[in-house]
């Protein structure tokens, strides 16, 4: 395994470089390795109830926020320039602001990535309600890393943190919605994961709603073949009373216990859809 003091090397030429990771997949590399996330999505097909994009701050470290939308032309430059200049970056995310499935742009800048022989590793972050019916798209642009957020492990717990979920035109509330997006979800991180893909789920904790539900969707993940699992408490960005976050220690009490049944992420920097940089440098200045 690279030490922190060891580059990660990504070459833009298209030259597959040696030993290349995940900075979110690896917790060594999270310290050494780079990532760049181009902001390409802006659509989401469902609403979770702590989710809040509609203002930005620079200042602000955390998903579904951006300063600008780029077009995917704009988006492919942007990688290929910046992996140029910052050889320790290894992976160009797709993580929003909204759901990259749900926008054909994603898909669009993938292909022109390969179009210019820009050959990162490429990683995708999704709800899941549309993963199932994209694998195969997905392996066929070379996406190698998926992170599937799951936040509830019971349909009674998925209702009070979904509003509402939009498949295809088809706008869904209730059980029907969480049944519809939990099905994805399942479905989702088991043919990805029988495809070959490095799957990363994160959990966003709420206080109260789904706590308790911790362990028993870490048993799940690690049956369905999700190789590791992120826990963050909510950042309560709509000011909702009924949202609370989950105190540092909880969190870092229900990760030791979920580590015996799934491997945990413990450096996780919260990225923003438009994060570039080394995150391990990032948590280490703020």
């Amino acid at each position: 395994m690279r030490s922190p003091s060891d580059p990660c090397l990504c070459s833009s030429s298209g030259q597959v470089a040696k030993e290349r990771q995940h900075p979110c997949f690896d917790n060594t590399s999270f310290f050494s390795c780079g990532r760049i996330h181009l902001p390409v999505a802006p659509a989401c097909n469902i609403q979770c109830v702590y989710c809040l994009r509609k203002y930005d701050c620079m200042n602000e470290s955390r998903p579904g926020v951006c300063s600008k939308v780029l077009t995917p032309a704009g988006a492919a430059d942007r990688a290929a320039s910046y992996l140029q200049a910052h050889p320790e970056t290894s992976v160009v995310g797709f993580a929003g602001p909204g759901d990259p499935l749900a926008n054909e742009e994603t898909f669009e800048t993938m292909a022109l990535l390969a179009e210019r022989d820009v050959h990162p590793l490429l990683c995708l972050s999704t709800n899941g309600l549309y993963l199932p019916e994209n694998i195969q798209r997905l392996t066929d642009l070379g996406v190698q890393y998926l992170t599937v957020t799951v936040n509830a492990a019971s349909l009674e717990t998925a209702e009070q943190i979904y509003p509402w979920v939009n498949y295809h035109g088809n706008l869904l509330h209730g059980r029907e919605a969480a049944r519809l997006l939990m099905d994805g979800q399942q479905t989702g991180i088991r043919k990805a994961a029988e495809a070959g893909f490095h799957i990363k789920v994160n959990m966003v904790l709420l206080d109260g709603i789904n706590t308790d539900e911790v362990l028993t969707l870490a048993k799940l993940l690690s049956s369905w073949g999700a190789e590791r699992m992120n826990i963050n408490s909510v950042i309560n960005v709509t000011g909702q009373d009924f949202i609370h976050p989950v105190h540092p220690v909880e969190v870092r009490r229900l990760r030791e216990e979920a580590s015996k049944y799934i491997p945990q992420m413990r450096t996780c920097a919260q990225c923003r859809a438009d994060a570039a940089g080394i995150p391990g440098a990032e948590l280490t200045t703020k």
